[in-house]
């Protein structure tokens, strides 16, 4: 039995231990060697855009590379906005640093049609 399964509902990784996909959380059975997908969740899926304008003289000035790492970096802190309210927000405190820690976690399906940038 492998240790590597993928869910066909959405492309996460499926536990081996509970048979379950840690992200939409879809169960699985295995049988005759084969995974079996037994229960289907249907998690809302988001989907977000944003767009950042870059003048053409702006991209003759600063050439075509530092154009788009700018623009990426704009269109980061979009993208940022848009997922802060799904964040799931930890705290701990540190009473030996006399500090809080705050952690924010946010599940993502990479896509597979990301083979390039531009």
């Amino acid at each position: 039995m492998k240790n590597d399964y993928v869910c066909t509902h959405c492309g996460g990784h499926v536990s081996p231990h509970s048979m379950r996909c840690e992200y939409c959380g879809t169960q699985y059975k295995f049988r005759d060697d084969q995974i079996i997908r037994i229960e289907t969740f249907h998690n809302p899926v988001e989907t977000f855009t944003v767009a950042e304008e870059i003048p053409m003289e702006m991209i003759n000035q600063l050439g075509a590379e530092k154009a788009g790492e700018i623009a990426i970096k704009h269109l980061s802190h979009k993208f940022a906005e848009c997922v802060a309210p799904m964040m799931k927000i930890e705290t701990e405190h540190n009473p030996y640093m006399c500090s809080q820690r705050v952690r924010a976690t946010i599940k993502v399906i990479r896509p597979l049609q990301n083979e390039s940038r531009w």
